[in-house]
């Protein structure tokens, strides 16, 4: 009976140093990802328009931190739809790009935010009655943030274009031409660590550049966001 306790006490320790060490692991990840975020908008700060974040934009590049190599996009939120102020054409792609079941009338998108913005992914998952799983498929091509009526045509990603149409070249961009500047851009940072684990989400962060010295960016949202696991 004894040596039967003491074997099972031995198995539950062993146990629950695996969830611990699996639990630090993933700490250890997370801290890495959130580090990589960090390090690009620091660049972003430094370098503004000669930052490789800027000449790349929209691209996968690696950082490698502490050893723990982290995939990281940067891209300027003015490629992407704006919930907020998209028009009803727009509205109306964007929700025929959902799974049909939860597909939106345009209309509706716009009424749920007539009178005020939505502040967060979660109150527009919510308000639509859209489930944050299936808001993931939608995620890479919206924001909150960018003011537009439409997507820039200089910045728009490939696939946005696959699913909106071709959007009007514009004679004044702020992101074309030799005078580039970063002050006022809102950049989405996605960042995910690489590695044999089953991980599937990614941190996704906004982050307004203000141009000031006393308070040089802002950040507008900070979320880890489940990867896209539904057939559309």
């Amino acid at each position: 009976m004894v040596a039967a306790i003491m074997a099972a006490t031995l198995q539950a320790g062993r146990h629950m140093a695996d969830s611990l060490s699996s639990y630090e692991k993933n700490i250890r990840l997370n801290l890495a990802v959130e580090s990589a975020v960090y390090d690009v908008i620091f660049e972003l700060l430094e370098q503004g328009e000669r930052s490789r974040w800027i000449r790349e934009n929209g691209k996968v590049q690696t950082l490698l931190i502490d050893n723990q190599a982290v995939e990281v996009i940067s891209s300027n939120v003015h490629g992407m739809i704006d919930v907020n102020t998209a028009d009803e054409r727009l509205l109306q792609m964007l929700s025929a790009n959902l799974p049909r079941i939860y597909r939106v009338n345009a209309l509706t998108i716009q009424a749920k935010r007539d009178g005020a913005r939505y502040a967060s992914y979660s109150d527009l998952s919510a308000s639509l009655n859209i489930p944050l799983a299936v808001f993931s498929c939608v995620y890479p091509y919206v924001t909150l943030f960018s003011g537009r009526t439409e997507p820039s045509a200089a910045l728009i990603s490939e696939q946005l274009k696959k699913m909106i149409g071709r959007i009007e070249d514009e004679k004044h961009s702020a992101m074309e031409g030799n005078t580039i500047s970063v002050a006022g851009e809102v950049f989405r940072i996605n960042a995910a660590a690489r590695t044999t684990q089953s991980r599937t989400n990614y941190l996704s962060a906004e982050v307004l550049l203000t141009g000031r010295r006393d308070f040089p960016y802002l950040i507008r949202s900070w979320s880890w966001i489940e990867r896209c696991q539904i057939a559309q």
